[in-house]
């Protein structure tokens, strides 16, 4: 879209009008959920999708969407535990599955596991920046900043305009100090401020 913001309040203005009509799928409670969290607001992307699920509990969308929710509201085992049901339910999941389900292990503490999801999710989405930065955080973490520096070369040339502050800002985290440990991490491995 030319106007990000205008397309977010459109995508918010359907989601209200699905749920002023029963939303007897749970679609709107999804949507709007999705943008309550790019607006940094929390609870309400909490309650939403989590009303979206219950709405629609064998969709692996809103299974996943509430898995996000919960990894950047500050609960990643919980949202391990809903990405894991999100990709039982799918045959082909989007890549935002097994990214975000490769950070909620990183964010949890979870590396080797971590590593394990990012690994996999970079052979079957080569292009997927989130996860070679989940990757690259890992390899920090792990001690082989050796190995995170290359992933961070990977990074370049798939982005060559990637900063770390900008990344960071597109990341919508309730805790700085999730976002600051990336940060480190990222700059570790010699990715630019």
């Amino acid at each position: 879209s030319d106007n990000p913001g205008a397309s977010l309040e459109r995508a918010a203005d359907y989601a209200q009008r699905i749920i002023a009509m029963g939303d007897p799928e749970g679609l709107g409670h999804t949507i709007i959920s999705y943008v309550h969290l790019l607006k940094r607001r929390y609870d309400d992307a909490l309650a939403t999708s989590t009303e979206a699920r219950a709405r629609r509990p064998s969709c692996p969308m809103s299974n996943g969407l509430l898995a996000e929710v919960m990894r950047f509201y500050g609960s990643p085992d919980q949202a391990v535990l809903r990405m894991r049901d999100a990709m039982r339910l799918v045959r082909n999941f989007p890549p935002f599955m097994l990214s975000g389900l490769a950070a909620s292990l990183r964010d949890s503490g979870e590396i080797d596991a971590s590593t394990e999801a990012a690994t996999e999710a970079m052979r079957l989405f080569p292009e997927d920046i989130d996860s070679q930065v989940t990757l690259c955080c890992d390899k920090v973490l792990a001690g082989s900043v050796a190995e995170a520096s290359q992933i961070a070369e990977r990074i370049r040339r798939a982005d060559p305009s990637f900063s770390i502050s900008h990344y960071v800002a597109s990341q919508p985290y309730r805790d700085q100090s999730t976002l600051d440990g990336i940060v480190e991490c990222l700059t570790q491995a010699g990715l630019p401020e």
